[in-house]
């Protein structure tokens, strides 16, 4: 019942929140409509799954608010939007971003091939993906470990991320053969979701999809460059929920467990993060920013202890053991149901500092995701919002657990953050583009 309460508060405040700001994309609008969703289908237990705890209910509903307050400190409730805006600026120039594709998808290819031939040789793609996330066996197949392998996948990752969103934006409001840059990050995304049996890939890619076409219609003029349509938009994001359904049949689900999986997949987090409370012991001290920001930690002590000869702190790995150590092992959420891996957002803050950790983790995040949908929509350009498109998919992320527990995604701030400038190019070329009062000229 309080579940059932908490998603009916939890969407009232999304709703009112997208009359105010007259659209849905704006990340407070999202997280809330998001979230409401979960707590609503983990309310109504179905298929024998757990309740979860009173005090899980008030942990979540304590974590959204303060996002929003996160957010709506980040975003003046005034704002002017500057005169100029242009849908030729890209964050990368068109040979950056195919010499950056190429060096991804050789990766990716390679990876592919190898799922095949195990599935030739009469492995699963549900087997495969046990073997790619080492919780099963194949023999033969082996993942590579270790410190420096983890920081590399992450560095690809994040130069995925990267090159799926600078290609949704060329798509978008690109003026010549943008058709081919949707089907290049859609083949990349597509591929890797038949590799290991994944398919957030094709969610992060129809959240960004909707979303840029969404921004553009109402930030240029109301039109987008290109000729695009909402229709084309839906036909887009129809076939990659094809390719979603595609994927789960080819990992061996039958049609009568089709709703159970997904049923689990969106609200299962809930009960399992109820249930890992109790990994966090009474008489454990807080560990501050260990957990929130594990991701960061991750790749920055491994790299002090390599050079510079630094152990890991004591509380370091008393965290790692506690808190992420665990959340790959199954867990019984139902009499017929387990999960792993989906914690929340909500869980690594809590381990760092209670639900004090949640409210401050929280609202750091909203603020971050704030100050990026302010950037976009105020300046609306390739780079801020492509940086947007990352911000929308770590919210879908948060279904999964707190973004910068991550790895992936502090790669891609600390660029983003590092690099400033307005394009990202490796290879120059002869365009150059000027502003005027009206317009952006592009000159060859």
């Amino acid at each position: 019942m309080f579940g059932t309460i908490v998603s009916i508060i939890i969407f009232v405040i999304g709703a009112s929140l997208h009359k105010a700001r007259k659209t849905w994309i704006a990340p407070d609008v999202l997280f809330c409509y998001e979230w409401a969703l979960i707590t609503f289908l983990a309310s109504l237990h179905l298929y024998k799954m757990d309740e979860a705890s009173t005090w899980t209910w008030v942990i979540i509903l304590t974590g959204t608010i303060s996002f929003v307050i996160g957010v709506g400190g980040a975003i003046p409730k005034r704002y002017k939007r500057k005169p100029v805006m242009t849908t030729k600026d890209f964050f990368f120039n068109k040979p950056t971003f195919w010499l950056l594709y190429i060096i991804i998808f050789y990766f990716s290819w390679k990876d592919f091939l190898t799922t095949l031939i195990y599935q030739e040789m009469g492995y699963t793609l549900q087997e495969m993906r046990g073997a790619h996330f080492d919780s099963g066996a194949v023999a033969g197949f082996e993942v590579q470990k270790g410190a420096v392998q983890e920081i590399l996948n992450a560095l690809q990752t994040a130069t995925k991320l990267l090159i799926v969103a600078v290609g949704i934006h060329y798509y978008t409001v690109g003026e010549k053969r943008n058709f081919l840059y949707i089907i290049a990050v859609g083949g990349l995304v597509v591929m890797e979701a038949f590799t290991d049996g994944g398919r957030w890939g094709l969610a992060y890619l129809l959240i960004e999809v909707l979303v840029c076409f969404y921004f553009f219609r109402n930030s240029v003029n109301g039109k987008i460059a290109g000729s695009k349509s909402t229709l084309n938009a839906i036909l887009l994001a129809a076939v990659i929920v094809g390719f979603i359904i595609a994927t789960s049949f080819a990992r061996g689900w039958e049609t009568d467990i089709f709703l159970i999986k997904y049923y689990r997949y969106i609200c299962g987090n809930i009960v399992f993060f109820d249930k890992h409370l109790a990994s966090i012991p009474d008489d454990t001290p807080y560990f501050f920013i260990w957990n929130t920001f594990y991701g960061f930690w991750a790749m920055f002590l491994p790299f002090m202890r390599a050079v510079f000869g630094i152990p890991y702190p004591d509380s370091f790995d008393q965290a790692s053991k506690i808190i992420a150590g665990t959340l790959q092992d199954p867990v019984q959420i139902g009499s017929d149901m387990i999960t792993n891996a989906f914690i929340t957002p909500f869980f690594h803050p809590y381990g760092d500092g209670g639900i004090i950790g949640v409210i401050l983790g929280m609202m750091f995040l909203g603020f971050f995701a704030g100050s990026m949908y302010k950037k976009a929509i105020v300046n609306t350009n390739g780079r801020n919002v492509m940086v947007y498109l990352i911000v929308c998919q770590m919210l879908l992320h948060t279904i999964y657990y707190y973004p910068f527990a991550g790895n992936n995604y502090v790669f891609v701030v600390l660029f983003l953050f590092i690099y400033r400038k307005k394009t990202f190019n490796l290879i120059k070329t002869s365009h150059f583009t000027f502003k005027n009062k009206s317009k952006t000229i592009l000159l060859k």
